[in-house]
């Protein structure tokens, strides 16, 4: 889960500011999604399934993809 960067569709997504952001690339380097939903989720934020995070990873590949950077190393979705 290392070097992640995701781009996720603007519509219903909501960026995180930048303390948050430095909590989950933290959490990010951790082992377990587990921990991530731990630390993201004292945030009110809900961590994407792994299923979600192939697709958003796919779609970070996609150059015909409209999407917005949302964190360097891991991307929330409320």
């Amino acid at each position: 889960m290392e070097d992640l960067e995701f781009h996720v569709k603007t519509l219903n997504h909501e960026l995180i500011d930048k303390d948050e952001s430095s909590q989950i690339k933290e959490a990010a380097r951790k082992p377990t999604l587990e921990h991530i939903r731990s630390v993201v989720g004292d945030y009110g934020h809900e961590i994407v399934h792994k299923r979600e995070l192939e697709e958003l990873e796919r779609l970070s590949h996609d150059p015909d993809a409209e999407h917005v950077l949302v964190s360097e190393d891991i991307s929330v979705i409320r």
